[in-house]
């Protein structure tokens, strides 16, 4: 009995070796098949549509109006100390890329953000925010922002409230009935500059740190998201939920809904900048203004596998 017992017991220790090697050898396979095969990662790239003639004057942010089929333009013209110069001006261009208007609305000092609500356009501009009657082009109100240094981006509400980005004074100013008073004060926002309105909540970008945060309005609080982006500037949102972010250096990055960063242009070498950018969600084209340039470039997304 002791001899059979030893037998049927080598036996058994030998069936769960091969099958312990064979299920070993199986991963090892498996494990080579996925290196051999790895998860294809997501290609975006944009291709030019049109950049208009060097007409334009240091043109700092655009925008789209879909209802008009019109993109303004926030010509700085000259950059000097003596910012407050009166020089800087509003154009209106096609979406074609032909200039309709080149001195639309006159006499800003140095205009950036835009935005529309209920027929007026809104323009950051240096220390106020300008408002302006889109049907006759003329300038209705002047808004100043208090304690302001330099005010960049504006990103409006739904029911109109105004938010204003102070890169230099790393404050968010909420403009309400007519009256700009600081929202939001705070070090760590490291120069703040492009903004974003969404349904739930706002989107700002960290010039110093090129940083993409999501802000919540109703606790003021932020949290970052995407980094990697040095220079950050602008921001625009595509049909399908994902984002483009410009850096004044000269970059666009497409940012994936899920958070993933892709540069998609870059023209550094060409000493050729990229400002505060928008897209159309309409006509499906990304604007980027390339200031020292002189020119607004049109893309389109080419691909996106």
């Amino acid at each position: 009995m002791k001899i059979i017992n030893l037998f049927l017991f080598s036996s058994l220790i030998f069936l769960l070796s091969n099958c312990k090697n064979s299920k070993e050898e199986g991963q090892t396979v498996a494990e080579e098949e996925t290196q051999a095969n790895p998860i294809e990662e997501i290609m975006v790239e944009i291709e030019e549509v049109w950049k208009t003639d060097t007409l334009l004057r240091t043109p700092e942010s655009v925008l789209f109006d879909e209802d008009r089929d019109i993109i303004y333009v926030a010509n700085i013209n000259a950059v000097n100390k003596e910012s407050q110069d009166g020089d800087g001006f509003i154009s209106r261009l096609t979406v074609n890329g032909e200039i309709a208007d080149l001195k639309w609305v006159e006499g800003l000092n140095d205009p950036k953000g835009m935005g529309i609500y209920e027929n007026k356009l809104y323009v950051t501009d240096l220390t106020e925010v300008v408002e302006i009657d889109i049907e006759s082009g003329k300038i209705t109100s002047k808004i100043a922002a208090e304690g302001a240094i330099f005010l960049n981006d504006l990103a409006i509400s739904a029911d109109g409230e105004i938010y204003v980005s102070d890169s230099y004074g790393n404050k968010i100013y909420k403009v309400e009935n007519g009256t700009a008073s600081i929202w939001l004060e705070d070090e760590a926002l490291d120069k703040p500059n492009g903004l974003f309105m969404e349904v739930d909540r706002m989107l700002m970008v960290s010039m110093n740190q090129g940083i993409l945060r999501s802000v919540n309005l109703e606790e003021k609080k932020y949290d970052d998201w995407v980094g990697d982006m040095a220079g950050a500037d602008g921001i625009g949102k595509t049909e399908n939920g994902d984002y483009f972010i410009s850096n004044w250096n000269g970059e666009v990055f497409f940012v994936s809904k899920e958070g993933k960063n892709t540069k998609v242009l870059d023209t550094k070498e060409q000493k050729i900048n990229a400002a505060d950018l928008d897209y159309s969600t309409k006509h499906k084209l990304l604007a980027v203004p390339t200031f020292f340039d002189h020119r607004v470039v049109a893309y389109k997304l080419k691909s996106e596998i």
